[in-house]
């Protein structure tokens, strides 16, 4: 959804119920570099469910956003800015060929036979989608909506902030961008992105996305859990997430078969510390995975037809990344449970950024939970060239 010309440069900024992250990018020498970076905490009851309760509140929190960030000052006034895709509606349907002007006439007209709402009160937008051969007699047009009750306080927020917003953008196309080299997969991929207060499951094919599901597990839910289960405030239950995790029970058709080996334990963390946080994380971690699967089963048999030839129309690769992410030994059960590669992905996926980057101004150095606010940035960063 494009308010301004994208020739303009802006830093990108992610917006949860949780926490505000943003990511100024610039070119040095012919290089992409990390100029400023800043993750805030906000407080609850601002952004709620990914709707904006406050947005007067929203506004102060992002000019703090901005006030402390690391590394250089950020001073564009231009900003692209995250939408939730719990809020939206997303559909790939087929138009006739036709020119790009008389495309968006057609698409609006179209578009009222799948939004589920009167346009009068959507916000949509529209992407045609490459498609690899050329060889079709159609259009593949991805369009996104949003209701303009949950668009409409973003932007008052963003403009109160003192800011310019020259694209809202839903959050699994921001980091598809970062995941996906180039733009473009040769048969679909599934991307699992834990935020703060939900899993987005999304499907990327082709050169689009194609479905995006969301799901009520985050790492908000296993920061509490293990804080709850151990009796540890949740600065320490974030460590233990981190570092001890379920790793250690990922083993075995019951899950929680001990493995014989030596597993050192950091910290006083005991055998009893570590199958009690696997036994409190483990049934949001079965739903997790069984909703994963029946959201990959719908994709299989429900959604649009492919380009890509009969062999290559199967979900084959996850993409693991967010900020729950690092619940270390969670790649290794979603690979388990699925039967399918799952590889962890973080801003460096894209090898836009040099690997000496981790060490300029990522907070704690942890890179994974900034994937959607570095799609928002490459944006506008590839709008200044």
């Amino acid at each position: 959804m494009e308010l301004l010309s994208l020739k303009t440069a802006a830093f990108g900024l992610e917006i949860t119920d949780f926490y505000l992250r943003a990511v100024d990018l610039k070119k040095r020498n012919g290089k992409t570099v990390i100029s400023a970076i800043s993750c805030l905490e906000i407080a609850p009851g601002i952004v709620e469910a990914g709707e904006v309760k406050d947005d007067k509140k929203l506004a102060e929190a992002i000019k703090n956003c901005i006030k402390k960030a690391k590394g250089q000052k950020i001073e564009k006034k231009y900003v692209v800015v995250s939408l939730p895709d719990d809020k939206a509606f997303l559909q790939v349907i087929q138009m006739p060929k036709m020119s790009e002007k008389d495309l968006r006439s057609a698409v609006s007209f179209e578009a009222e036979n799948y939004i589920p709402m009167p346009l009068t009160k959507a916000s949509f937008d529209y992407q045609a989608i490459p498609e690899p051969s050329g060889k079709i007699d159609h259009l593949d047009i991805l369009i996104a909506a949003f209701p303009k009750t949950v668009i409409d306080p973003y932007v008052d927020a963003v403009k109160k902030a003192g800011l310019s917003p020259i694209a809202f953008e839903l959050e699994s196309q921001a980091v598809a961008r970062i995941l996906v080299n180039d733009g473009f997969s040769d048969a679909p991929v599934l991307i699992i992105n834990v935020g703060d207060v939900k899993t987005n499951l999304a499907v990327y094919a082709g050169y689009s996305l194609r479905i995006s599901f969301s799901i009520p597990i985050s790492n908000k839910y296993f920061i509490n859990t293990i804080s709850k289960s151990l009796g540890v405030n949740t600065k320490e239950a974030e460590f233990i997430k981190i570092n001890y995790g379920i790793e250690k029970y990922n083993s075995g058709e019951a899950c929680l078969k001990e493995k014989k080996d030596d597993i050192k334990l950091a910290k006083g963390r005991t055998e009893k510390d570590q199958r009690a946080i696997f036994e409190s994380l483990l049934p949001g971690i079965i739903d997790f995975t069984q909703q994963t699967e029946k959201y990959l089963n719908y994709y299989h048999t429900h959604a649009s037809h492919e380009h890509l030839g009969k062999d290559k129309r199967m979900v084959r690769k996850i993409f693991l990344c967010g900020s729950g992410a690092n619940l270390k030994g969670l790649d290794q059960l979603i690979n388990m449970k699925l039967k399918l590669p799952v590889k962890k992905g973080d801003i460096f996926s894209n090898g836009l950024l040099a690997e000496k980057e981790k060490k300029s101004v990522i907070p704690d150095g942890d890179t994974s939970q900034f994937v959607t606010a570095f799609g928002l940035a490459v944006r506008g960063l590839v709008g200044k060239e």
